[in-house]
Order: C-alpha cells, then sequence, then structure tokens
C-alpha cells in the first residue's frame, strides 16, 4: 500500500489543477473512480465530485473532504520522488490527502466491512476567494450531507487533528494624496508617506494568542499587499494596501470588522473585499473522541482558514487531519515526507478497523 499511495499521488502530480483549471483533474477522477469504486453512488457538480456508500439509516455517516485545485505554482516543478520525499505542486496542500482518501475509498473490502456510511468529496477553488469555493453549491445541492456525524478535511496538518480554525478578513485600505512634480514635493500630498506611521504599526503588532476550548489561535493582523504611484517622477496621490486579519473561534465578522476600522481609524479608506468566518471547535465529538484514543493522536488548534468553518455553517461538525507539511503550503518546490503520507493512511485504517469490531 505504501507503493500504492506514492503512485497515487504521483499520478496527482502529473495533472495540474491550478485554482480554476480543475476540470481536467476533477475528469480524470470521475472517471477512475468509476472503474475503480463502482460500488460507491457518484454524484458531478461542476468541477466538483461526490461519492458514498448506499446510505444505511442504521449507521453512522462520517466525511472525508478534500480540495483538488493548488495554487498557481511558482516555477517550473516537475513531479519526481526520492528516497524520502515525493516533491511537486501540491504534494503537501493537499493531493497527498487526495492520495489518502483515494487509497481508501478503492479498499472495497474495508469500505464493506465497516459499518458506517461513507461520504467523500473532491471540490475545486478552494484557494481563492470565499465566495468562489466549490464546496458551496455542493452542500446546497445536496442536503443529505448534513447527516455527517463527523468529517475530516485532509488539509496538511503534519499528521496532528488540529481543531477549529481561524476566520480571516482582507481589507483594502486607500490613502489619498495630491499629484506633484517629485522636485516640488510640498506642492503634493504624497500617499505613500500617509501609510508610514500605520506600516511601522504593523511591524511591531505581537500576535495575540486566544484561548478557545482549551486550544491556543493567534489572531494576527498584517499588510500583504501594497500598491501606489504611476510614475517614478511623480509624488503619488493614491496608495493602496491589503489588510489581512486573523482571528480566533468566538469572534464573528462583524466584531472582526470592527476591530479593523478601529486600527486604521479613519486615516484610509477601508474596502472589505473577502471574508471568512472562524471554525469552531468540536473537542466533545463523541466520534472525534473516539478517534483520537483509537489513534493516540494529538490535538491543537488550527492557525489557519480552512473550510471548516463551511461546513459548521452546514451543521457539519469538521476537523483538520492530514498528511502535509504545514509549512510547505503555497512554497515554491513544495515536498511531502513519504512517511508522512504512509502515515495518515494508516491512522485512519487503524480508526475504520477499530470499529468493526
Amino acid at each position: 500500500m505504501q507503493t500504492r499511495l506514492n503512485q497515487f499521488l504521483m499520478e496527482f502530480l502529473r495533472i495540474p489543477s491550478e485554482i480554476t483549471r480543475e476540470k481536467e483533474f476533477c475528469d480524470h477522477l470521475e472517471n477512475r473512480f468509476k472503474n475503480n469504486a463502482p460500488y460507491l453512488e457518484s454524484y458531478r457538480l461542476n468541477h466538483n465530485l461526490v461519492l458514498r456508500t448506499s446510505p444505511r439509516p442504521q449507521n453512522p455517516t462520517l466525511g472525508w473532504f478534500g480540495h483538488i485545485d493548488t495554487v498557481v505554482a511558482q516555477e517550473d516543478q516537475p513531479p519526481h520522488e526520492t528516497e524520502d520525499f515525493i516533491h511537486g505542486c501540491g504534494s503537501s496542500d493537499m493531493k497527498s490527502g487526495l492520495a489518502v482518501m483515494t487509497a481508501l475509498l478503492e479498499d472495497r473490502e474495508l469500505i464493506e466491512k465497516t459499518p458506517i456510511n461513507f461520504v467523500f468529496v473532491f471540490y475545486e477553488q478552494e484557494e481563492g476567494d470565499y465566495e468562489q469555493n466549490g464546496l458551496q453549491p455542493v452542500l446546497e445541492k445536496y442536503a443529505w450531507l448534513q447527516e455527517i456525524e463527523l468529517a475530516f478535511a485532509l488539509e496538511p496538518t503534519n499528521n496532528t487533528v488540529q481543531n477549529g480554525c481561524v476566520g480571516g478578513l482582507h481589507a483594502r485600505l486607500n490613502f489619498q494624496g495630491k499629484r506633484a512634480h517629485s522636485a516640488r514635493p510640498w506642492e503634493g500630498e504624497n500617499a505613500i508617506h500617509k501609510a508610514g506611521q500605520m506600516l511601522v504599526e504593523l511591524g511591531k503588532k505581537e500576535r495575540i494568542p486566544v484561548e478557545f476550548k482549551g486550544l491556543t489561535f493567534y489572531e494576527v493582523i498584517n499588510a500583504t499587499l501594497a500598491q501606489g504611484g504611476q510614475v517614478r517622477n511623480a509624488i503619488p496621490d493614491t496608495f493602496m494596501l491589503n489588510l489581512n486579519y486573523r482571528f480566533a473561534p468566538g469572534k464573528d465578522i462583524p466584531a472582526a470588522k470592527q476591530e479593523v476600522l478601529d486600527f486604521v481609524a479613519n486615516r484610509a479608506s477601508v474596502e472589505f473585499i473577502d471574508e471568512s468566518p472562524s471554525g469552531p471547535c468540536y473537542t466533545d465529538n463523541p466520534w472525534l473522541q473516539k478517534f483520537l484514543e483509537k489513534t493516540g493522536l494529538p490535538q491543537v488548534a488550527k492557525q489557519a482558514w480552512t473550510d471548516v468553518a463551511r461546513l459548521a455553517l452546514f451543521e457539519i461538525p469538521a476537523v483538520n487531519f492530514g498528511p502535509g507539511d504545514t509549512k510547505q503550503a503555497h512554497q515554491r518546490n513544495e515536498i511531502i515526507a513519504k512517511a508522512a503520507l504512509h502515515k495518515n493512511y494508516e491512522y485512519f485504517v487503524q480508526f475504520l478497523k477499530s470499529l468493526q469490531t
């Protein structure tokens, strides 16, 4: 199985699926599963694929979720293997998780012997704006997904169970000045310079720890994009900063927005352009407790946004648990350790086999 997992991941890495270009990869998965897992019901919506066992009302339902898109490759990084690692765009985030899902759903004996209803969801456009995410229409169309009693999002977690997730806001800050010749700056007002004090304040900001249900999250705010000026010899009359705020579970979007507005304090106009809610922590979920008991895994906070927050809006409890390395997500020359890939699969099999007795 270790060799097969490596092969699955290499197969997936050879098919590019950068965000908004997922069709070829989704087609590949659909055709593969029709041949290798005909015992599962299959549903296709846009470039999203949902598979499940025929529902048995007496059985609980568990789900596995993975996005099929990757970020745009930063440079030519052809997939390849070394002795201990697999290299390629999406290897950690999160085609390794898709390889694990594939190994599980194509194991007919495991599926048929485990007394649960299995659901597997492969979806598009997770790496972009919240509103364009492909999981939303899937959750809206297939109401029976709300029967899931625990879902695993196979995001990179270094094989730790990461509960909840921080929420995120992106705000476009516009500083206004007055254009002038750069030889006579006193005749204008430099919009870039007006942002200077705020940038100094941002550089001095420390992360803020927030305890939520026994887990520690960190709230952070950073400038992530900047744009200003048109020509080299003119005082710029506009300057834009993208401000990204990550906030802990327990804080809603209106409260997070107000904190951004309080920080800006009318020094620039503010336009909120992307809003993602934080994800609740399901530390008391009985199925999670069983999973932790059988695997002996630790439970920590998820210091990033994931679709566990979106699943929560549809009353689907979910945690993050995947083989990928969090430090490799969105990196150049992305890699994953083969041992981490194999171990993630083994944890799931260990858990599922414990349910068979």
